[in-house]
């Protein structure tokens, strides 16, 4: 199941987003894949109207302990830039 929302704010703000003239706020496409299971797995985020198949993602994976715990977030090919295809997320490796 995937879910896709959200927003991003550089650098991040308690105050909400754009909240200051040094900000800079970018409404990113969210995709959330559950991998059958009841937590989210892989996160993705890119600009509007991108397509799956194109390499402007970036994709985080999110590992549960036995409890359902989130206890770690690796990054698609260890990179945190948006150069990723969300189609190919499962493929990755992760660190």
């Amino acid at each position: 199941m995937m879910h896709g929302w959200g927003n991003n704010c550089n650098p991040p703000s308690s105050q909400g987003c754009c909240s200051g003239a040094a900000m800079t706020c970018v409404d990113y496409t969210v995709l959330i894949d559950y991998v059958g299971t009841g937590n989210p797995i892989y996160v993705g985020e890119a600009v509007p109207g991108s397509l799956i198949t194109t390499g402007v993602w970036r994709i985080k994976k999110i590992t549960y302990d036995l409890s359902d715990n989130p206890i770690e977030i690796k990054w698609a090919q260890g990179l945190t830039t948006f150069t990723n295809k969300w189609a190919n997320r499962a493929t990755y490796v992760y660190s």
